[in-house]
């Protein structure tokens, strides 16, 4: 099996999962509309109970151009900054972190995957 062929089965089979529980991976519209509602959220002084969820669980993080979804920090001096991944992304992700662990399994990939990304786990 070619290896687009297995990217496109693996994000085939996570849209499947999406479909049944669609809580941490998000499609390329959702997570771009999720970046728009954290942004509009911190510009309002009234906010609903979704909004403050939102605040509470991200921040948007603008990189030159591109702005990245990243997990709401306690102290913005913070060194580690955990980056939410779109489900598009998450077959390269997790084909980097495969072969940075030398093909080292489930268990050295999770560690490995923790520590940059908030949404995606190997186990599943």
């Amino acid at each position: 099996m070619e290896d687009n062929e297995k990217e496109q089965l693996f994000t085939r089979r996570l849209f499947e999962h999406y479909e049944k529980d669609g809580r941490k991976l998000l499609p390329k519209a959702v997570y771009f509309r999720t970046i728009e509602e954290v942004k509009a959220a911190f510009q309002k002084t009234t906010k609903s109970r979704h909004e403050y969820h939102l605040l509470g669980k991200f921040e948007v993080l603008r990189c030159g151009d591109i702005e990245r979804l990243v997990q709401k920090r306690t102290d913005t001096a913070e060194e580690f900054i955990l980056y939410y991944a779109t489900l598009e992304e998450t077959y390269d992700i997790v084909k980097r972190a495969h072969v940075a662990t030398g093909h080292g399994g489930r268990d050295r990939m999770e560690k490995e995957l923790h520590k940059k990304y908030d949404n995606i786990h190997a186990t599943r």
